[in-house]
């Protein structure tokens, strides 16, 4: 009875293995779109602000979808002192994915 009990025990444990996750998916404290059109052109600039929770394990590296035919100027991060910095980005990809830059060391 005792060994029974056991394969029982043990075909549980194969049945329903402890889970492994990756990281999560992140999830942003605060977003903010400006939609600025062009005067002279048909374009329009597009400013995202976001923040990361206070409790997000820093360096951390964030990815938007971007349209193939958008033009990616910049990306700034706020310094420790509150000022906006250039960040190191990589550009959009051929399939239209999106440039990828560290978050900030500080969330602001």
């Amino acid at each position: 009875m005792r060994k029974f009990l056991y394969l029982i025990i043990l075909g549980i444990l194969f049945v329903f293995p402890a889970s492994a996750f990756a990281q999560s998916d992140l999830k942003l404290a605060n977003v903010s779109v400006q939609l600025w059109p062009e005067y002279d052109q048909p374009s329009m600039l597009v400013i995202t602000d976001f923040e990361v929770p206070a409790i997000t394990a820093l360096p951390v590296s964030v990815t938007f979808r971007i349209p193939k035919d958008a033009n990616l100027i910049a990306v700034a991060t706020y310094s420790a002192d509150g000022a906006l910095t250039n960040a190191i980005f990589e550009g959009p990809k051929d399939d239209g994915y999106p440039p990828r830059w560290p978050a900030a060391n500080n969330s602001h």
